[in-house]
């Protein structure tokens, strides 16, 4: 079976997930749409480049934004942010990472360097 038929079937199924651990806590991740997607992306402005998605997001300065980033993925808001703030860091990387698996990442590569380049713009003192 090909790549893309197998993410249909696997859609129509149901069984396109992922479940995350964080804390000792199971967290299920369904595919992201893009309102959450660009929930998302809003705390990935901050990061760097990597070579890898995991290099990406190991260069979050800000333990709040991943829990908040990781939240968007689990529940389409911040309201798991505190909740998870109580797992580590690697934890919540390796949550963000698996969760992300769900996507096509260079898409997502895209635009979260999108929203750092619109917030630079509306950053600017003219």
């Amino acid at each position: 079976m090909n790549k893309a038929a197998k993410i249909i079937s696997d859609a129509i199924l149901g069984v396109d997930y992922k479940t995350v651990v964080v804390n000792g806590k199971a967290y299920t991740v369904n595919p992201p749409t893009i309102a959450v997607l660009a929930g998302v992306a809003r705390h990935f402005s901050a990061l760097d480049n990597g070579d890898s998605l995991r290099d990406i997001l190991m260069s979050f300065k800000d333990m709040k934004k991943a829990c908040s980033a990781l939240s968007w993925l689990i529940q389409g808001d911040d309201g798991l942010t505190e909740e998870l703030a109580q797992g580590s860091f690697s934890e919540i990387v390796e949550s963000l990472d698996e969760g992300l698996s769900l996507i096509n990442v260079e898409d997502f590569i895209k635009l979260s360097t999108l929203v750092r380049s619109v917030l630079r713009l509306t950053a600017k003192q003219r």
